[in-house]
């Protein structure tokens, strides 16, 4: 179970990390207004997926393009939708959009799935408590019918 906690703790520092690097990031970009010009579709076994291309303006008066490089089943914009758009002024060509999924979306996954395994850890190693706390009694009548030295074991 020390693994377990070991690879909950380093998934927690990924995404700890990867939060204070997109912070670090999105609190040095300039944010405008962009426009959806294309959504890139992919189609396979699974489904239909859907990208987000958009072009924005950045101070220097030059159009720079944002690509997804994520997809989704439901992309919520449409081609003409407005979108907020950061980008690093001194190269525009590093840019997202401006979203908690798009910033965090990673960081928000990560954390979920530290939370997720530190949990079941929990759960394992505290199975007895927990089982106590679901069925108070269930530990009690095991006692008991192993006192009276009855071999068999009825459901409480």
């Amino acid at each position: 179970m020390k693994i377990a906690l070991i690879i909950s703790l380093l998934i927690a520092l990924i995404g700890m990390v990867s939060f204070l690097n997109t912070y670090r990031e999105i609190s040095r970009s300039k944010v405008c207004w962009g426009v959806v010009t294309d959504l890139p579709v992919s189609s396979d076994s699974d489904g239909t997926t859907y990208g987000v291309t958009a072009e924005f303006l950045a101070d220097n008066n030059k159009k720079y393009t944002y690509n997804s490089s994520w997809k989704t089943s439901n992309p919520g914009y449409s081609v003409g939708d407005r979108i907020r758009v950061y980008y690093n002024p001194d190269n525009p060509t590093i840019n997202g959009i401006m979203s908690f999924m798009g910033a965090y979306g990673f960081v928000f996954i990560v954390i979920c799935i530290s939370l997720l395994v530190a949990a079941t850890m929990y759960i394992s190693l505290n199975s007895y408590q927990v089982i106590e706390w679901i069925h108070p009694n269930h530990f009690q009548q095991l006692e008991i019918q192993s006192m009276s030295g009855t071999n068999t074991i009825q459901n409480p």
